[in-house]
């Protein structure tokens, strides 16, 4: 039985760890990246809007929407037309909201008859007519809206609320 060998040695077999690296280090790539989204930083929203909408006068509803705005940052992105449509939007729901003025598919020419028609005071009606003829300038016209036009529209908003809170 010592006559009978192999007669070719046995193969060695090498193993290939590169499937293995490669799942691995995808492993420890994706427990990284779920790490990471995990603990950066979160952006802070603000502090209105953790308080619920129902419990908020109608005013107080337009000054955080207008808090949104600048929140959102759309004066510093130059978004004209988002900032214009919202800060219209915010104007004529707290007119329906506070007066249940009809404001739905209202002009403002038609918005500013029918505030006319209730007697709101001087101060009030003007600012108001002031405020929503600005806002459609700014939003129909061929005039090229800056920065400085957004923000003086915002603040235009501001006073009419603290106008309108006195």
């Amino acid at each position: 039985m010592e006559d009978i060998h192999d007669i070719k040695e046995p193969l060695t077999l090498s193993y290939n760890y590169l499937p293995l690296i490669i799942f691995f280090g995808g492993l420890l790539l994706l427990a990284a990246l779920l790490l990471y989204l995990s603990f950066r930083k979160k952006q802070i929203t603000p502090v209105q809007e953790t308080i619920k909408n129902n419990q908020l006068s109608p005013i107080e509803k337009a000054i955080n929407e207008l808090e949104k705005i600048k929140y959102d940052k759309l004066i510093e992105q130059n978004k004209i037309d988002t900032f214009y449509n919202r800060i219209t939007y915010i104007v004529k729901a707290y007119l329906y909201e506070q007066y249940e003025i009809e404001v739905e598919s209202k002009t403002t020419t038609e918005v500013l008859f029918q505030i006319k028609s209730i007697n709101l005071g001087f101060d009030f009606a003007r600012q108001l007519e002031i405020c929503l003829k600005d806002f459609d300038f700014a939003k129909y016209s061929l005039y090229k809206t800056t920065n400085k036009d957004m923000l003086e529209s915002l603040d235009l908003a501001y006073s009419l609320f603290k106008l309108e809170n006195r």
